[in-house]
């Protein structure tokens, strides 16, 4: 988490959601394409497999939608890293509003 938490502003948030599932809030972000393909980029550069192994980094980015619940809001991330899981992995889906 380190290596994640050493990118991120003084109001973001990165929370474990699971085994190996982490829910990161950004408050305020202009350029999110850039931004995510740049984390999972660096996270790939740090971390390896215990033996040495390149690992994969795939996102569900699923913005904050006036209106919605925490349930749909996470609901509709969770359906973009399907996504990105049955495109390959190692890539970043973005949710549809």
């Amino acid at each position: 988490m380190a290596i994640t938490t050493s990118h991120l502003g003084k109001n973001d948030r990165l929370y474990r959601f699971g085994g190996e599932e982490f829910v990161l809030l950004i408050p305020e972000m202009s350029e999110q394409d850039e931004f995510i393909q740049n984390l999972r980029m660096t996270i790939k550069k740090e971390l390896t497999t215990p033996d040495g192994k390149e690992i994969t980094v795939s996102f569900g980015v699923a913005p904050w939608v006036p209106g919605t619940t925490t349930d749909t809001w996470l609901q509709r991330a969770d359906e973009a890293l399907y996504l990105a899981k049955q495109q390959g992995r190692d890539c970043a889906i973005f949710s549809k509003e």
